[in-house]
């Protein structure tokens, strides 16, 4: 029985042993998660992509515009207009109205009518109108593709930039913790001498300033500290909590980047985002120079039923 009890004693006190140790033991989290979690969950980068989406779904819908309008109509009417006698439609099919014969005198009579009918009509030739439309969403979803890449790398540089900062902050919170602890030490043995008449008493006044000091500068870069770890929560899209960042910045240097490397402008994001800008501009000037010249149209209509009185 009480071997048994013991058994049980143990295997509990382990367990939590490994349960304290396990919270104890928070994640390392280095930079390059930093910045995937940041663009998974920051706001802006989640509107962009949607604007994206939308401009390539708008794409395939002006693509679809070359392709002739098929109509179908049903339409019971009753009234007079434009002084036409029976049912009247209009171009594409898209009205229909209904109307009483031309009289001398201005009258109220209405005639009842209804008019069934389908009809096909297509743009066959506009000197390139289609073709231009479809060439400026191209570039406005190019400009929606580089909005979303530049928006992009701001952001992991913001979260780049607050990541070594807090990690900054950490490193100056601990230098500071130290550093009250060596006050705090330096102030006993002070006062001991100067209780032991050893040392003046001003100097166990100035020790104590030390440590004030030392407290305040402590309290100081624990406030730095917390703004820091507010803001990189902030850019990453979830709750602020305390963060255990990856120390190896400060434990050694990094690697140098080879410094007979060039960078290509044209590829630098925000650069290209502003030259697709450009390209827009320049692709709607064309499109807006096509509506100088006319447009030929072919219309087809099979009418269906008519019936008026």
């Amino acid at each position: 029985m009480f071997k048994g009890n013991l058994k049980y004693i143990c295997l509990v006190c382990f367990t939590a042993f490994f349960i304290t140790k396990a919270k104890g033991q928070q994640k390392t989290l280095n930079i390059k998660e930093a910045e995937q979690i940041a663009l998974a969950n920051y706001g802006s980068i989640k509107a962009k992509a949607n604007q994206l989406n939308a401009s390539k779904a708008f794409l395939k819908e002006t693509k679809t515009e070359q392709l002739p309008d098929v109509t179908f109509s049903a339409q019971q009417d009753y009234g007079t207009v434009n002084s036409q006698f029976g049912p009247s439609y209009g171009y594409k099919g898209l009205s229909v109205s209904s109307s009483g014969p031309i009289l001398a005198n201005q009258n109220w009579n209405a005639g009842f009518g209804s008019l069934y009918l389908s009809n096909v009509s297509w743009d066959f030739f506009s000197f390139g109108k289609a073709v231009e439309k479809v060439k400026v969403q191209q570039s406005a979803v190019a400009l929606n593709e580089t909005d979303l890449v530049q928006e992009q790398f701001q952001h992991q540089v913001r979260v780049a930039g607050t990541y070594l900062n807090l990690l900054a902050a950490q490193q100056l919170t601990k230098a500071q913790q130290d550093n009250l602890d060596r006050a705090i030490d330096l102030q006993k043995v002070v006062v001991a001498r100067v209780k032991n008449g050893l040392n003046a008493g001003v100097d166990s006044s100035q020790a104590n300033a030390e440590v004030s000091n030392a407290r305040i500068a402590l309290t100081n870069a624990k406030e730095t500290e917390e703004e820091q770890s507010n803001l990189l929560a902030q850019y990453m899209g979830i709750a602020p909590q305390e963060f255990a960042l990856d120390s190896t910045f400060v434990t050694k240097a990094p690697n140098n980047a080879d410094a007979q490397a060039t960078v290509n402008p044209d590829q630098h994001p925000v650069l290209r985002f502003y030259q697709n800008r450009i390209n827009i501009s320049d692709e709607e000037a064309k499109y807006l120079n096509t509506f100088s010249y006319p447009t030929f149209s072919f219309f087809w209509c099979l009418p269906g039923q008519r019936i008026w009185f």
